[in-house]
Formats: C-alpha cells, sequence, structure tokens
C-alpha cells in the first residue's frame, strides 16, 4: 500500500483518480482501423476511480498502473512541478 500525496503550487487545481483495467471481451470488429496498439481481448485501462489525498492505493509487482492527474479550475499559462 501507498499514500497519495500531491506537492504542487497548483495542487488545488488538482484532482487525482487512479486507472482501474476492466475486462474487454471485443477490442475491436472484424473490420477495423490500423493503428491499434493491441486488437485481442484483455485487460484494458478505462474506469477512473477518484482519489483523495492520503488515501492508500494498492500497488502490485510486476504491473502497470496509473495514476490520472486532472487539472480544474483556472490556472496561470506557464510550467507547473507536480
Amino acid at each position: 500500500m501507498a499514500d497519495v500525496d500531491i506537492e504542487s503550487d497548483i495542487s488545488d487545481n488538482l484532482e487525482l483518480y487512479t486507472v482501474k483495467n476492466v475486462p474487454v471481451s471485443v477490442a475491436t470488429y472484424v473490420h477495423y482501423d490500423h493503428g491499434y496498439e493491441a486488437t485481442g481481448s484483455g485487460m484494458y485501462p478505462d474506469a477512473l476511480i477518484p482519489l483523495k489525498l492520503g488515501e492508500q492505493v494498492k500497488l502490485s509487482v510486476g504491473k502497470w498502473q496509473s495514476i490520472w492527474v486532472r487539472v480544474k479550475g483556472e490556472v496561470a499559462p506557464g510550467k507547473h512541478t507536480v
């Protein structure tokens, strides 16, 4: 388990989500555009579950996991470190 925390000058304007994989049985139809990274069934990232600061997330060894960061409201243009 790991605690979620943000250090940023715009932390009040950030929302965090954990990205959960969902089972997909039909990733594409028989006729599809080329350029897909994957076309078979499997687990694909899709569901965004809101995270709160200080909340714990479960980390799994050997698996890719993501946190989605959304900037909300008015933020001054320029570079911001998150």
